[in-house]
């Protein structure tokens, strides 16, 4: 069985690839799961017609209180919670944050076709007027692209099973697998600013709003799932895992250097020392963020870690008043992303 991300060889029972992070989707993973949103969805959508058989009411009672939950999601909301301000560039438009006009939506209107019902989340102009680029709605992303084999096309985000990302020669792409392990195609994300933090930011809304997280309190697979996002090959000084395998020498010396007990379970580290010692930097765990600093250890745990500002500093990630240094580029907008999604989690 090889990853449907990065190609790797996996084992048949990984859950997470060993070599990119990506989550393994598999045709009969989560079935009744799977089942059960989609049946919950149609009901409701066959209660707002007036189209639900009432005769059916009791022995659908489950799928009733499901529907009531999606009744009452605001899916706008959660996508403000991952995309708190702008910094992806003047081609991205995100709804609720930035200055709607008429004119942008009668464009949207006529060159992506969404329905009256749905509302706008976030639209990128890649190219002159929309000719290329995507928009995304509480249930739709549809895409134009010249360099994509498809032309055109969306996809529903309840389908969404996993959201991957590629660097190709030009441009990063995203790309979707859906709960039958069938790939969407490339959509191209050329002239986005700060492209890796608008991946991330995008896999954490679809996370929480469609995905894949039936139990609120299923703290440890979130914490997994987000910081299994960082791309090893571009997070030089990071290693993660769902969870980091005890026998990885970094953990064994993040719990020696900064006082992780064994109990926990840790997602990532950052080695912010040049010879890769791991005497210093942080480390994502259960119930906190772990970290050295010289002779300051600590721990921060999460209803304190939501209340910090996390920041990019030069060639460093500051959380509060602490200050971790890391590689400046792609790396540094990784881990900004995810402790940023690791804070809408919370």
């Amino acid at each position: 069985m090889f990853c449907s991300n990065c190609g790797a060889k996996i084992d048949d029972n990984d859950i997470f690839c060993s070599l990119c992070g990506s989550k393994i989707v598999r045709q009969e993973s989560n079935r009744e799961e799977d089942s059960s949103y989609i049946s919950a969805l149609n009901y409701y959508i066959e209660s707002e017609l007036g189209i639900h058989d009432e005769q059916e009411d009791s022995k659908d009672s489950n799928y009733n209180a499901l529907s009531n939950n999606i009744r009452n999601l605001d899916i706008q909301d959660v996508f403000i919670k991952f995309f708190k301000k702008n910094i992806y560039g003047r081609r991205v438009h995100i709804f609720g944050l930035d200055m709607a006009h008429d004119s942008l939506e009668k464009m949207l209107k006529s060159e992506f076709g969404y329905s009256e019902d749905e509302k706008l989340l976030v639209a990128f102009d890649g190219g002159k007027y929309f000719e290329e680029g995507f928009l995304i709605t509480d249930s739709i992303i549809r895409w134009k692209s010249k360099m994509s084999n498809s032309g055109e096309g969306s996809w529903r985000l309840e389908d969404i099973a996993s959201v991957n990302t590629e660097r190709r020669a030009l441009s990063d792409v995203i790309y979707f697998v859906n709960h039958q392990n069938e790939m969407s195609p490339n959509i191209y994300l050329t002239g986005i600013d700060r492209v890796h933090e608008f991946v991330f930011a995008f896999k954490g809304f679809i996370n929480e709003v469609f995905g894949l997280y039936e139990n609120e309190n299923d703290m440890q697979e979130r914490l997994a799932d987000i910081c299994c996002s960082v791309p090893l090959g571009i997070a030089e000084s990071c290693i993660s895992g769902c969870p980091i395998r005890d026998t990885e020498k970094k953990l064994i010396r993040a719990r020696q250097f900064f006082k992780i007990p064994d109990s926990e379970m840790v997602f990532l580290i950052l080695d912010s020392t040049i010879f890769g010692s791991g005497k210093v930097g942080f480390a994502i765990g259960t119930n906190g963020l772990y970290y050295c600093l010289s002779k300051n250890i600590g721990m921060i745990g999460w209803n304190e870690f939501k209340t910090l500002e996390v920041k990019k500093g030069l060639s460093a990630i500051k959380i509060g008043k602490l200050e971790f240094t890391c590689n400046i580029g792609a790396e540094q907008e990784s881990l900004y992303a995810v402790l940023n999604n690791i804070q809408s989690l919370i």
